[in-house]
């Protein structure tokens, strides 16, 4: 009979009906969450980088830059000297390259000059100067002999005193007894001897004669 009324839809039949359409809801939505566990885990599975956890880059070691290897300075050679020899020249002359003095001492021999054209001059009081321009090579020496002739008068004047007095000689020439007033020598150094008329060892005196001009010494013996 009950299946009679269900299947005639009668109150046991509509009962039925409803229990069935509930059930076949459910088991519908069931197979709807099944399937989208599935399609995630498949879409999960494909894409791991986006969803793994964030994590900081790990940093990587760094080292110190190599430094960067500099090329030696150049060491520019220096210019090989030229050389001047000059003969002839008197003492308390002076020597001038391109009109700078410079100070040698006599006799004039390998001094060093630039390679190049240069002036040179020999000047001293009293004389007339010598000068040529030279051309000097590297290593080279330019070997010369300069005349400085003498200007004006050839002699100068000298008045010698010394306590006590004595006996004057020039070289093995007796020149007198001092005081010597305005004796007249040839200009240029001197050197007296001076022997006193008493006791007492010799004496030698240097004297620089001027040309026409008077010279004073004293000397205490």
């Amino acid at each position: 009979e009950a299946l009679a009324e269900w299947a005639d839809g009668g109150p046991t039949g509509r009962r039925g009906s409803s229990a069935l359409t509930r059930w076949l809801a459910v088991g519908a939505l069931a197979l709807l969450f099944l399937a989208g566990g599935v399609l995630g885990t498949r879409w999960w599975l494909a894409n791991p980088a986006v969803n793994a956890p964030e994590t900081e880059p790990m940093a990587l070691p760094t080292s110190a830059p190599s430094p960067v290897p500099t090329a030696p300075p150049v060491v520019q050679p220096k210019a090989e000297s030229a050389y001047l020899s000059l003969e002839g020249v008197p003492e308390g002359a002076a020597l001038l390259v391109d009109g700078e003095r410079l100070q040698v001492a006599l006799p004039i021999v390998h001094v060093p000059v630039a390679p190049g054209s240069h002036r040179i001059r020999i000047e001293k009081p009293g004389h007339k100067a010598w000068e040529q321009k030279l051309e000097f090579k590297a290593a080279q020496e330019q070997r010369l002999v300069a005349s400085l002739p003498m200007l004006g008068p050839l002699t100068g004047y000298l008045t010698f005193n010394t306590m006590p007095w004595a006996k004057v000689l020039l070289g093995e020439r007796e020149l007198g007894e001092t005081p010597l007033v305005r004796l007249k020598l040839p200009v240029g150094r001197h050197s007296l001897t001076v022997l006193p008329l008493g006791k007492g060892p010799a004496r030698v005196v240097v004297v620089e004669v001027q040309p026409g001009q008077l010279t004073l010494k004293t000397l205490n013996l």
